[in-house]
């Protein structure tokens, strides 16, 4: 599967979504109904880290399904960091400058773990 999610961390509530190779939208709106069920389970905000580093590319119309996706965000859904190489990083800050919500609840990191410990920071900050 081009997308997984699963449990980084249950007990603390953080979602790994990882990206690898070819995918398409139907592939993200599947691992996304996969996620909300997951939450549904614990009942409870949780906290997603995406993980881009072996994607290979991103399909067509990102614009357009970025700015469906973040109006959809479930609210359950607390902070979200991406991880990812440079090029994520710019491209997520192109995509913030036409969108606040992903200036407020996305952050950015080049690891898992860094992203696992931006969460830890966001959540005692709180």
């Amino acid at each position: 599967m081009p997308i997984t999610v699963e449990w980084k961390n249950k007990s603390e509530r953080v979602l790994l979504m990882r990206y690898a190779g070819h995918w398409s939208w139907d592939d993200f709106y599947n691992a996304d109904a996969s996620m909300r069920k997951m939450i549904d389970d614990v009942q409870d905000r949780s906290h997603l880290i995406i993980d881009v580093t072996k994607n290979v590319w991103f399909p067509p119309d990102i614009a357009q399904h970025t700015d469906r996706i973040v109006s959809a965000l479930d609210p359950r859904l607390g902070i979200i960091i991406l991880v990812g190489r440079q090029i994520e990083q710019e491209m997520l800050s192109l995509l913030a400058a036409e969108n606040d919500i992903i200036t407020t609840r996305y952050g950015f990191a080049y690891d898992v773990e860094s992203a696992q410990q931006a969460i830890d920071r966001r959540r005692r900050a709180n």
